[in-house]
């Protein structure tokens, strides 16, 4: 599923630059931007991003001195300088690493049969990586802030001497870590897809021939083996061979359209096979439910992308 931009006002602003970080030691702004840049939305590039080398030509052409540390009020000059919607700014509050010493208990068998034991402390290591950085977008139009926030992420390795495990460097952990923050951030400002887990039926709820039961059968083994092409083919085939009777070839078919995009067809099928079932049906009704959002969604979603 995809799913619009949580802060809808950033929709409006797509052109934007990333400035530098205040305290970046760890290149936090240029991922930040790359991974911008890269960011695609119904096979469309989402973001237009000012390329730094420009920014600082510009910058220093005006003799416009920031740190990283800007207020809304530099960001826009900044933004109207370079000519674009909005400006990204933060700094990066904690890039640190710690290490902590302890002791662990160990037992050990001292016969083959294990019938004794005896016990004994081991020294080691716990090592916790942090990355916290600070981060807001800036209408250039308007002058505010769109969005802030400060995010953090951390990770623990331990280590004791009986059982080396290879610790990573500081470098590479905050490297994944910095990762995890851009793609959190970015999710906060443009669509973004959501995967869901889905429901095949399998059991034929009406007396099938034993050429529709491989149909049926076969169907279901090419959306696993991801053929949605050929399961659309035999999903097809079995609902017309049974007078658009069968409820789970209508259902399963909707899957393959949901799939492959075409989310009014999927919510015809759906809403056949939710006329064909008797009682409720929980797969049917969470199909029907979702595929109302999607559609929802995708309009909210191609508005965002034409803005």
């Amino acid at each position: 599923m995809i799913e619009p931009a949580n802060i809808q006002r950033a929709a409006d602003v797509k052109k934007i630059a990333v400035l530098r970080f205040k305290n970046d030691s760890i290149g936090f702004a240029s991922k930040l931007e790359t991974q911008l840049s890269k960011k695609t939305v119904l096979g469309s590039q989402y973001f237009t991003v000012m390329n730094r080398e420009e920014i600082d030509k510009i910058i220093d052409e005006q003799k416009l001195q920031y740190s990283g540390l800007v207020d809304e009020k530099t960001a826009v000059k900044v933004g109207k300088l370079i000519g674009v919607q909005g400006i990204i700014s933060g700094t990066v509050a904690d890039s640190s690493m710690n290490r902590n010493y302890y002791r662990t208990l160990r037992s050990k068998c001292i016969d083959k049969e294990c019938k004794r034991s005896r016990t004994y402390y081991v020294s080691c290591t716990r090592t916790n990586y942090n990355l916290s950085v600070n981060i807001k977008l800036t209408d250039v139009q308007f002058g505010d802030i769109i969005y802030a926030d400060s995010i953090s992420q951390d990770r623990t390795y331990s280590n004791c001497v009986d059982r080396l495990n290879n610790i990573p460097t500081k470098g590479y952990v905050l490297d994944k870590l910095s990762d995890t923050i851009v793609q959190r951030f970015i999710s906060k400002i443009s669509p973004n897809k959501r995967y869901v887990s889905i429901e095949l039926l399998d059991s034929p709820e009406i007396d099938y021939t034993d050429e529709q039961e491989k149909l049926l059968e076969y169907s279901l083994q090419y959306i696993k083996n991801g053929r949605l092409d050929k399961a659309e083919e035999l999903l097809s085939n079995l609902l017309t061979s049974t007078k658009d009777k069968c409820f789970v070839a209508a259902y399963n078919l909707g899957l393959v359209k949901e799939a492959q995009g075409e989310y009014s067809l999927a919510k015809q099928l759906y809403e056949q096979a939710d006329d064909l079932v008797l009682e409720p049906n929980e797969a049917i009704d969470k199909a029907i439910l979702r595929i109302k959002e999607q559609i929802t969604n995708n309009k909210i979603v191609k508005e965002q992308v034409q803005n």
